[in-house]
């Protein structure tokens, strides 16, 4: 049987904006839609490659999912071994309660899109509240993925207690 990806990446926003003034309203409409529809396969605006999860994180304990040659980096509906070699979008969503905020990236060794993978004095790192997301998305290039250098992506538990986090990372195997 053949795998096929053709994932719809789609934020919208829209709302209204307004000011009463004395006996008179006057208003706009909010209306702002980006939109990326992946192909089946490895070129530009392609992916053939899933991970998501939801990830349980306990207090100040680092979680590294290693896009290539970890036998833990699973597609979740098939079981096989994901092996990346490039990033095309990432969706994080810190869905924890209790005010636990996750910590995404500042490790050696980092997928490029947390900055480079050249060790430095500091790494990069996103800081997500509860509730907080961040979607990513590169659909010509993507972000290189490289084994032993490039290939991780670091969750950790900034607080006490237990965060959950949902992950979804698309990319491509060539």
């Amino acid at each position: 049987m053949s795998k096929t990806l053709v994932p719809t990446i789609r934020v919208a926003v829209s709302g209204s904006k307004g000011n009463v003034a004395e006996l008179e309203t006057a208003g706009v409409t909010l209306n702002k839609v980006v939109q990326q529809i992946f192909a089946n396969g490895t070129g530009d605006n392609q992916v053939d490659l899933l991970y998501s999860k939801t990830l349980t994180l306990t207090t100040t304990v680092a979680q590294a999912l290693d896009l290539t040659g970890s036998a833990t980096f699973l597609d979740a509906v098939f079981g096989n071994e994901i092996d990346m070699a490039k990033v095309r979008a990432i969706l994080i969503y810190n869905k924890g309660a209790g005010g636990k905020v996750v910590r995404v990236g500042g490790v050696a060794n980092g997928v490029p899109v947390m900055g480079s993978s050249t060790p430095a004095a500091e790494f990069p790192f996103l800081i997500l509240p509860v509730g907080a997301f961040v979607l990513l998305c590169a659909p010509l290039t993507g972000w290189v993925v490289t084994g032993g250098t490039g290939d991780l992506l670091s969750f950790v538990n900034a607080t006490s207690g237990t965060s959950v986090v949902d992950v979804m990372i698309f990319g491509t195997s060539t």
